[in-house]
């Protein structure tokens, strides 16, 4: 539209129209114009950051993606009739681009666009605590673009998906909705817990994440702790705490961590903030082998050369959340023992350690307030999502 119009050429002889091409990603709203008068005015100037009488609105430019407008105005000139009232009349203006006002919700964004961004559209069954049959839409692959700035921090969060999940409410029911789940790197080393137990509710990391110092950025996390505005775009979400099943595939893994079996004495969900993978994330976030029935999380066997777990070379290669340097906590019990949690080990594959003799990898994981706005960026490490 114009951010200055002056015009003084009568009986609308004069127009306006574009003509618009895409590059990069191309599934924008990259639409041409055809003529439009422009409007007999004296001198309007827009606000700032604003456009009058704008002749396209809400053009959705994806990231990647590049429109380039050739813009033509016209006097119209009428070979059968005389035009002299427009004889010395004059005409200028400064064309703009503002932006529409519409902000998108981060989940919304992902969701809308998950092809052109990357992610998978996965259909889950109503399972276990999760009663309800749902899609989730999840980044694999062995670099996807998901980066996102949190916590003042760029380069080390990354987006898991877009997944419904369930908030409570003040009056202890809970509503459907979906947020945006996302994943630190190590922040050190740590035990899950401190005594023989792995009920999550009761963790010692989980005391760490969500009322204590990591949580007030204090101690040894007043760095990397969580500012004010990151607490502010957490949500309180039901996590579910099912012991996890060995030696199986990513969907029964899915299942169990949704499952009622739990260790005598364990809470079976929680609601809280901040916490940890799942194991099936992990499993997820392989292209290649997520939905492969063969791929286990651990080949019960342990014969070598492990074609049929987490070890393969395929699955490696082609999964996000490996961390080849040190193996890490996963928020899941195990199903045999009362004491040990999931781990993903450096090697591509799952198993279970103590949780409170063991020192592994701390990798932080929340889901963002559903009504959080995704401000800009493409995903990549150099152009992270900006929310807010």
């Amino acid at each position: 539209g114009w951010q200055k119009l002056y015009n003084e050429i009568q009986k609308d002889e004069l127009v306006i129209r574009s003509s618009c091409t895409s590059s990069g990603v191309t599934t924008g709203t990259c639409q041409s114009t055809e003529n439009v008068i422009i409007p007999q005015t004296l001198v309007v100037t827009a606000e700032t950051n604003k456009v009058v009488y704008p002749y396209k609105e809400n053009a959705k430019i994806l990231p990647g993606e590049v429109h380039t407008y050739t813009i033509t105005i016209e006097f119209i000139n009428y070979t059968d009739m005389p035009q002299n009232y427009n004889q010395g009349k004059s005409f200028y203006g400064v064309l703009g681009v503002a932006e529409s006002g519409e902000k998108s919700i981060l989940a919304d964004y992902l969701i809308e666009n998950y092809q052109t961004l990357g992610l998978t559209k996965i259909d889950q069954a109503a399972t276990g605590n999760q009663n309800y049959a749902t899609t989730e839409y999840r980044y694999q692959g062995k670099d996807p673009n998901n980066y996102i700035t949190f916590n003042d921090e760029t380069g080390v969060w990354r987006i898991i998906g877009a997944l419904e999940v369930e908030t409570p409410q003040t009056d202890g029911t809970y509503i459907k909705e979906y947020k945006v789940k996302i994943v630190r790197d190590s922040l050190e080393n740590g035990k899950w817990g401190s005594v023989s137990a792995n009920d999550w509710t009761s963790a010692s990391l989980m005391t760490t994440f969500n009322s204590g110092d990591y949580y007030n950025r204090s101690g040894s996390y007043s760095e990397t702790g969580l500012t004010e505005n990151a607490k502010n775009q957490i949500s309180s979400t039901k996590w579910y705490l099912g012991n996890a099943q060995y030696g199986v595939n990513t969907q029964k893994v899915y299942s169990s961590e949704r499952s009622t079996s739990v260790q005598s004495g364990n809470k079976q969900t929680w609601d809280g903030k901040v916490a940890l993978i799942y194991p099936s994330d992990y499993m997820y976030a392989s292209s290649a082998c997520y939905n492969d029935d063969t791929k286990k999380g651990w080949d019960t066997n342990g014969i070598s050369p492990f074609n049929t777990d987490y070890r393969s070379e395929t699955c490696k290669s082609t999964g996000w959340l490996l961390d080849t340097n040190q193996w890490y906590w996963a928020i899941s019990p195990n199903n045999f023992s009362s004491d040990f949690a999931m781990v993903i080990l450096s090697e591509g594959y799952m198993r279970s350690y103590s949780s409170y003799r063991n020192s592994g990898g701390i990798r932080p994981s929340l889901y963002l307030n559903a009504s959080v706005n995704y401000i800009s960026g493409s995903g990549s490490n150099s152009d992270p999502f900006i929310i807010g």
